[in-house]
C-alpha cells in the first residue's frame, strides 16, 4: 500500500521525473525492501522460481554503473544507473513477497481508482482555470505528468487492473461498479492527450488482455459499457484539441469534456452494478456456462474476422499503405495539425532520433555508449532543431547505451520473468487472471515505451515493474507450503539484502543531496547570489561527476556581470564534461570579453562542431571576429526569445 501510494505521489509531481522527486522515492522503497525482506525471511525459499528474473535484472543494473566508466558524460550515466537501481528495487520488492490476491487486487484496484480521480481533478482543475493553456502541450492534455503522451500512458497502466477487476464474480458488487467507472474515466481522460502512440498500442495490449486473461467472455462483455461510454463523450472530448489549437471557446469545450467524463463514469457506475447484480445472481454456471463461454469465443471470433476484412477492405492495397505510412514517418510532423492530433499521420521526429541511436549501435555495439548518454550524440548529429534528451524507445536505449551486454541481460530478464510467470503451480482462478492483468498493465507500458521516453519516467516505469512483480510472485500458500517444509534450513538472503541496501543508499543519496542544493540554489540566486554559489559548491562537493552545479553557478554569474567567476565556472563544468556545447559557448563569451579573442574563438569552434545547428553559436562568433562585446545580457535575451517562440507553438 506504501509503494502503490507512493507511486501515485509521483505520477502527481510529472510523473516523478525531478531527481529531487525520484531520489527520496528511491531510498524510501529500498527501505520497504529491507523491512519487506526482513519480515518474509522464512518464506525466501519459495520465491526461487523468480530469482533468475531478479538476477538478471540486477546484473543489468551492476552493468549500467560499469557504463559510468566510457560514458562522455558520467553525471547523467550516474543518475541513469541510479534509475535502473530504482527499478531494480520496485521488481525485488514486489516479487519477493508472497501475496494473497485478494490483498493485492485491493491494493492495485485502489491504485486505479486514486490515478482516475488524480485526472478527474485535473481536467476539472483546466476547465475552471482562468489560464487553462497551462495544463496542455501543443493543445494537448499533459497534466499531472507534463508530458502528453506521459499522460495517456499513466491513465491507460492503470485501466487495465480496473477492467478487470470490473469483470470478475469474486469482487463486491459495490466495487465492481466503482471499477468499471474509473475504467471509463480513464480511457476518456486518456483520450485527451492525443497520443498517436496510445492510439497504437491500445489495440495490441486488448489483444493480449483477451488472450492472457481467463474468463474472455466476460472480459469482453464488461469492457463493451466502456467503449460505449466512450462513444458518447467522444465529441465532447475530440473537440477539446481544435478548439485549444484555435483559441476560441476554450472554457466551453473544456466543461463539455468535463461533464462528459463524469457523466459517462456515473452511468458507467450504474450500468456497472446492475452487471454485477446480474452476473452474481443470475448468471449460469456448470455446463450452461461453458457453453455460453464457447458461444460468446465463437462471437467474438467471428466479429474481429469481420473487422479484420472491413479493415483490409478499407485500407486497400497493403504495401501501398505502408510504403506511404514509412514516407510519413521520414517526413517531418504537422507543423499545425488543427482538426485533431490523432489523424495528423505518421510524420514525427522520431525517425531522426532512432536513426543516432542506430549509429550509436553500430559504433560501440558491445559495451553501448554509457547510461543516459544519448543527448551529446545527437546534438552533433541531429537533422531537426529539437533536443531531445533520449532515444524515445526502451529497445533503442538499452542497446545504445549498455549495447549487446546489457541487450541480452534485459532480454533475459524478460524470458525468465515470463517463465516463472507460466510455471506457477496450482492456484485459484481469480489469482491467476489476476496476474495474468497485472501481466498485461506491464506489457502496456513496454508496448507504448517502444516508442517513446517511459523509462525516464519513475512515475511510469515504478508501477510498471511492480505490476511485473506481482504477475510473477509466489502465491502465499504456495510460500507457506514451501516454507514450512524448509523452515529450519538458514538463509543468507535477509543479511544479503541489508548489505546490499548499506552499500547502495550512498549511490542514492548523494546526487539527491546534490540535486536540493542545486535546485535550492536556482531558486534563491536573485535574492542572495553568494549563497546560491555556496550552495552550488557544495553540490560539486557531493555530486562529484555531475556538471550540472557548475553549470548553473556560471549562468548566475552571467546574469548578474561577474565575467570571472562565469569563465571559473564555465571551465570547472567543461572539466566534468568536456561534451557540453553551451559551456564552451559561455566560456567562450567569457573569453571575449577578456579581451582573449584567439581563446574565444576556439570555444565557439568546439560548440559548433558539439552542436552544428545550434543558431547563436554563429551569431557570437561573428561578433567575436569583429572585435565586438559579447553581451551574456543578449545571449538570455535570444534564448528567452526563442523559449517564448516554442511556448507560444506549443499553445497553438
Amino acid at each position: 500500500m506504501l509503494a502503490f501510494a507512493l507511486f501515485v505521489v509521483l505520477a502527481a509531481k510529472d510523473a516523478g521525473y525531478s531527481p529531487t522527486v525520484w531520489y527520496p522515492a528511491a531510498l524510501f522503497l529500498l527501505a520497504l525492501l529491507v523491512v519487506s525482506a526482513w519480515a518474509r525471511r522464512e518464506d525466501v525459499f519459495a520465491l526461487r522460481r523468480a530469482g533468475g528474473s531478479v538476477v538478471f535484472l540486477a546484473a543489468l543494473t551492476g552493468w549500467t554503473y560499469l557504463s559510468i566508466a566510457w560514458g562522455d558524460v558520467k553525471g547523467d550515466a550516474w543518475d541513469g544507473a541510479n534509475r535502473g537501481l530504482l527499478y531494480l528495487v520496485v521488481y525485488a520488492l514486489f516479487v519477493g513477497v508472497a501475496w494473497r490476491a485478494e490483498s493485492i487486487a485491493t491494493v492495485v484496484g485502489g491504485y486505479s481508482i486514486a490515478i482516475a480521480i488524480l485526472g478527474i481533478v485535473e481536467l476539472t482543475a483546466a476547465a475552471r482555470s482562468s489560464n487553462p493553456d497551462s495544463y496542455f502541450l501543443i493543445a494537448r492534455f499533459a497534466k499531472p505528468t507534463g508530458y502528453q503522451n506521459a499522460n495517456s500512458a499513466l491513465f491507460s497502466l492503470a485501466l487495465w487492473p480496473a477492467l478487470y477487476l470490473a469483470s470478475r464474480r469474486q469482487v463486491p458488487i459495490a466495487v465492481r461498479a466503482l471499477m468499471l467507472a474509473a475504467s471509463s474515466a480513464l480511457v476518456e481522460v486518456a483520450v485527451l492527450s492525443q497520443s498517436r502512440g496510445w492510439l497504437g498500442a491500445m489495440p495490441i495490449v486488448f489483444v493480449l488482455y483477451v488472450a492472457l486473461v481467463p474468463g474472455r467472455v466476460r472480459s469482453l462483455v464488461f469492457a463493451v459499457p466502456v467503449v460505449l461510454a466512450f462513444l458518447v463523450a467522444r465529441g465532447s472530448l475530440l473537440d477539446v484539441f481544435p478548439a485549444l489549437h484555435s483559441g476560441r471557446h476554450i472554457s466551453a469545450s473544456l466543461v463539455s469534456a468535463r461533464n462528459a467524463v463524469l457523466l459517462t463514469a456515473l452511468g458507467a457506475l450504474l450500468v456497472g452494478a446492475a452487471m454485477a447484480a446480474v452476473d452474481r445472481f443470475l448468471w449460469p454456471s456448470g455446463n450452461r456456462a461453458r457453453q455460453l463461454a464457447l458461444a460468446g469465443a465463437v462471437a467474438f471470433s467471428a466479429a474481429a474476422a469481420a473487422g479484420a476484412v472491413a479493415g483490409l477492405v478499407w485500407l486497400g492495397n497493403p504495401v501501398t499503405r505502408v510504403e506511404s505510412a514509412w514516407d510519413q514517418f521520414e517526413a517531418k510532423p504537422s507543423p499545425h495539425p488543427s482538426g485533431s492530433y490523432f489523424t495528423s499521420g505518421f510524420g514525427s521526429n522520431r525517425h531522426d532520433l532512432w536513426r543516432v541511436a542506430v549509429r550509436e549501435i553500430e559504433r560501440d555495439p558491445v559495451q553501448g555508449v554509457g547510461a543516459d548518454n544519448f543527448a551529446v550524440d545527437y546534438l552533433r548529429e541531429r537533422r531537426t532543431d529539437e533536443e531531445p534528451l533520449y532515444p524515445h524507445s526502451i529497445e533503442l536505449r538499452i542497446l545504445a547505451q549498455t549495447g549487446i551486454v546489457g541487450g541480452l541481460l534485459f532480454l533475459g530478464f524478460l524470458v525468465s520473468a515470463l517463465l516463472a510467470f507460466v510455471s506457477r503451480r496450482t492456484e485459484s482462478d481469480f489469482s491467476r487472471s489476476f496476474r495474468a492483468a497485472a501481466l498485461v498493465g506491464f506489457a502496456y507500458w513496454f508496448v507504448h515505451g517502444s516508442i517513446d521516453w517511459f523509462w525516464e519516467l519513475p512515475g511510469l516505469a515504478a508501477p510498471a515493474f511492480a505490476l511485473l512483480g506481482i504477475a510473477v510472485s509466489t502465491s502465499g500458500a504456495e510460500a507457506r507450503a514451501v516454507a514450512s517444509v524448509r523452515r529450519r534450513r538458514p538463509s543468507l538472503f535477509v543479511p544479503a539484502v541489508v548489505v546490499a541496501a548499506l552499500a547502495v543508499v550512498g549511490t542514492l543519496v548523494f546526487p539527491w543531496l546534490a540535486a536540493k542544493e542545486v535546485q535550492a540554489a536556482a531558486h534563491t540566486w536573485r535574492t542572495a547570489p553568494q549563497q546560491a554559489f555556496r550552495r552550488l559548491d557544495r553540490a560539486r562537493s557531493l555530486n562529484p561527476l555531475s556538471d550540472q552545479p557548475d553549470l548553473v553557478a556560471g549562468a548566475i554569474a552571467s546574469r548578474i556581470g561577474n565575467t570571472e567567476r562565469m569563465a571559473t565556472s564555465f571551465t570547472r563544468a567543461l572539466e566534468r564534461n568536456p561534451h557540453d556545447w553551451y559551456a564552451h559557448l559561455e566560456l567562450g563569451a567569457a573569453y571575449a570579453n577578456e579581451g582573449l579573442r584567439r581563446a574565444a574563438l576556439a570555444q565557439l569552434a568546439t560548440a559548433q562542431e558539439l552542436d552544428p545547428r545550434e543558431p547563436t553559436i554563429p551569431f557570437v562568433q561573428a561578433r567575436v571576429r569583429r572585435g565586438l562585446r559579447v553581451s551574456t545580457a543578449a545571449l538570455d535575451e535570444i534564448f528567452l526569445a526563442r523559449t517564448l517562440v516554442s511556448n507560444r507553438a506549443r499553445s497553438k
